[in-house]
Order: C-alpha cells, then sequence, then structure tokens
C-alpha cells in the first residue's frame, strides 16, 4: 500500500509499505550407485546402491515500511524518511535427507550413453528388501534479517558572488542485524535403540513406485523417530557452529554546493561514511568450540574523506559544423582518474547530440583515434597522501565552441 498526501503547498508527506510471502516444499528422492571399479560406457560390474528422500518445507516472509516528507521552511527544504524493513525464513522440522543402504553389492551395474547415461543394474536393486535404513538427518532453522535507517536532507538555494547556487547537505544513519539459528538432529545406529533388520528394512517406508523403484515415505520415517527422545540424537557441533548474529552499523553524511556560470554548473561536494561490523558465533578448533566474536570499524572521515567534483552544461549545445567541437552533458572527474572528452561524429547532430567523455588517458600522439569520435580535452586530477592535487606534466586542451 502507497499513501501521498499533500496538506498544503509546501509540504509533502508519503508511506511506503510492502509485503511478500512465499511457501516452498521440496520432496527429493535419489539413487546413488557407486562402481566397484572404473567402468567405461556399456560396461558391466559390482556396484554399491543406497536410497535416498529429503522433504523440507520452507517460508519466506518480506516487510518493509518508509515514512516521509518535504516540507518548504523559508528559504530551506527540510526532506527526512524513516524505514523498517524485516525478512524472515523458517524452515519447521524436517528431513534434509535419509539413506537407506544396499545390504549386499549389485550385480550387473553399469550405464550406457556417456553423454546421458542410462542406469542398467540387475533386478535386486528395484527391491525394497534389499535396503536397509542407515541414517536420518533432522533440522530447523530460522533466520530474520532486520534494518532500520533513518536521514534527513536540507537544500537551500542562494547566490555566490551574483551567481546562482545551490547548498545541500544531509546524514543517514542505519542498523542492520542478521541472526541465523540452526538445530541438528543425526539419528543412526538403530540397532543398538532395539530395532530389528525387519523394522529398518525399506519395504516399511514405501509409498509406490517410480521409474526410478519404490519411493520413500517420509511420514513412515517420522512414525518410526517418534518413539525414540531427540535429545540422544542432538548434533552439537552442527547446531552450534551453524547459529551465529551480524550486526551493522553505517553512518553517512555529505555537503554539496552547485553553481551555475552561465552555461556550466560545477557541483562539489565532500562525503563520509562510518561503517561498523560486529559478529558473534562459534567455532569448532580441533574438537573444541571457541566463541567467535569480531568487531570491525571501517571509516571514511577527514581528512580521508572523499571528495568529488563534475562540470556539465546547463543548456542545449548546438555545434557550429560538422567539425565542430561541444561540451559533454555530464564530465564528471575524481582522483587519479583521467577525464577524455570526444568531439561529434561528422554527421551533421541534432540539438540534444553531445559528445562522448570517457576515463582513460589520451596523449597528443593518439589524438588520430578512428571515426565518428575525436579528444575534445584531456584532463587528470589526482590527489597524493598531503591531498595536494597533482596535475600531469603534460595536460592537453582545446577550445570549446558553443552555438
Amino acid at each position: 500500500m502507497n499513501v501521498d498526501y499533500r496538506p498544503d503547498e509546501d509540504t509533502e508527506l508519503y508511506l511506503r509499505t510492502l509485503y511478500s510471502r512465499f511457501k516452498d516444499s521440496e520432496t527429493r528422492q535419489a539413487n546413488v550407485i557407486e562402481f566397484a571399479d572404473a567402468q567405461l560406457a556399456g560396461e558391466r560390474g559390482d556396484a554399491e546402491g543406497a536410497r535416498e528422500i529429503k522433504d523440507r518445507e520452507e517460508t519466506q516472509e518480506i516487510k518493509s515500511l518508509v515514512i516521509g516528507g518535504e516540507r518548504q521552511l523559508g528559504d530551506w527544504k527540510v526532506a527526512a524518511q524513516y524505514g523498517y524493513s524485516e525478512a524472515e525464513e523458517d524452515s519447521p522440522l524436517h528431513t534434509p535427507g535419509a539413506v537407506f543402504e544396499g545390504n549386499d553389492d549389485f550385480v550387473n551395474a553399469g550405464y550406457d550413453d556417456s553423454k546421458q547415461p542410462n542406469l542398467s543394474i540387475d533386478d535386486a536393486f528395484y527391491d525394497p528388501a534389499n535396503f536397509s535404513l542407515a541414517e536420518i538427518e533432522r533440522e530447523q532453522g530460522l533466520t530474520t534479517d532486520t534494518e532500520q535507517n533513518i536521514r534527513v536532507d536540507l537544500t537551500r538555494d542562494w547566490f555566490m558572488a551574483d551567481l546562482p547556487s545551490q547548498l545541500q547537505f544531509g546524514a543517514k544513519f542505519s542498523t542492520r542485524e542478521k541472526d541465523n539459528n540452526l538445530d541438528v538432529w543425526a539419528y543412526e545406529d538403530f540397532d543398538t535403540y532395539g530395532f530389528t533388520d525387519d523394522q529398518l528394512s525399506l519395504e516399511h517406508f514405501v509409498s509406490g513406485t517410480t521409474r526410478l523403484g519404490p519411493k520413500i515415505s517420509a511420514s513412515a520415517l517420522e512414525r518410526l523417530l517418534s518413539g525414540l527422545n531427540p535429545a540422544d540424537f542432538y548434533d552439537d557441533e552442527e547446531s552450534r557452529i551453524n547459529d551465529f548474529t551480524i550486526q551493522e552499523n553505517i553512518n553517512a553524511a555529505y555537503l554539496m554546493n552547485t553553481v551555475d556560470i552561465d552555461d556550466l554548473r560545477i557541483i562539489a561536494g565532500l562525503r563520509y561514511e562510518g561503517t561498523r561490523l560486529k559478529t558473534e558465533g562459534t567455532g569448532l578448533n580441533e574438537g573444541v568450540f571457541e566463541s567467535v566474536d569480531t568487531a570491525t570499524a571501517i571509516t571514511t572521515g577527514c581528512p580521508d574523506c572523499m571528495p568529488s567534483t563534475s562540470l556539465a552544461p546547463t543548456a542545449s549545445c548546438v555545434p557550429a559544423g560538422p567539425t565542430a567541437w561541444c561540451a559533454p552533458p555530464s564530465a564528471s572527474f575524481s582522483q587519479a582518474l583521467w577525464l577524455t572528452v570526444m568531439k561529434p561524429s561528422s554527421v551533421t547532430p541534432t540539438s540534444n547530440h553531445w559528445s562522448r567523455a570517457t576515463w582513460t588517458w589520451v596523449s597528443s600522439t593518439t589524438w588520430a583515434a578512428p571515426a565518428p569520435s575525436r579528444p575534445l580535452f584531456s584532463i587528470r586530477i589526482s590527489r597524493t597522501s598531503s591531498t595536494t592535487p597533482t596535475w600531469p606534466a603534460r595536460a592537453t586542451t582545446q577550445p570549446l565552441t558553443r552555438r
């Protein structure tokens, strides 16, 4: 749902919302064949066989809210915005894997066609009585990701030495947290818990057949486990190393000013950004659990601020002729980059036809570029450790012609 509201000419308010929910279910039957010896297509031999199942359901949910507005306060325009978003992936208790292993090796096993292998194996492989339950893995997990941010921007039009100018500055603060929690249970060695070979036979877990053979029933596996204590099978290692929390805080601010000089617009500014990242989790070192907590701070601030300067014409420019040169609509340059402005093609351009600007150094000896473009001028702006701009010893320029 989106709402826009203008209570008066100087005020604009808005609300943006989003909700999404998606549920995904998967049941996968698999046959695993392992040849006793390496075989080529068409050859036959002995092989071990197993049948597996994966059965799970996941639900993903996303919620988002943005509320903000703008208001003119005298010479100043103030814009503010608050945002909140939350994403969640829920995986209820499910079976990511269960394995029935063959009681004996299977004979006459092989495949035909190396490009699209087709299994060929003894009929015993398709008899469920020849497979027994070896292990079942159960797990449940929940992942959440929450982000909040708030930003404020202020803009004021003014004159700098009788030149139209606009001052703009603002800040944004955001915090994000991601949490992952996973619990794993590994069921195996069923005979030690009183199960007989007959109870573990695949014959008691079949819910139909497919072209791959007997179809394993996930619900039948759950009924088998209902008589066991889950605490006896909890996998502490897999559960703990997959639990973690990540927190990220970002603070940013900027200051910029725009000046119009006839048909030329100059935009200059500074930007600051500070990021703090904190993680909490558990690691495993030679069989011993250990806490893995880190905190990292990345700050870009003065005197290491990130400056930027841009030049752009404020009005349309029509070349004087097929060979005339014209300024590009936007030509930005920053630290340690070469700006090359190309002249238009020999075809008479329209009023909105501009030359092309690319970031590369072009010396006077390489100006004979193939049509339809020729370099107009090349400039390098670089920045040393003392923050003093360094200009190239040989910077070449050509005059701009406007009409």
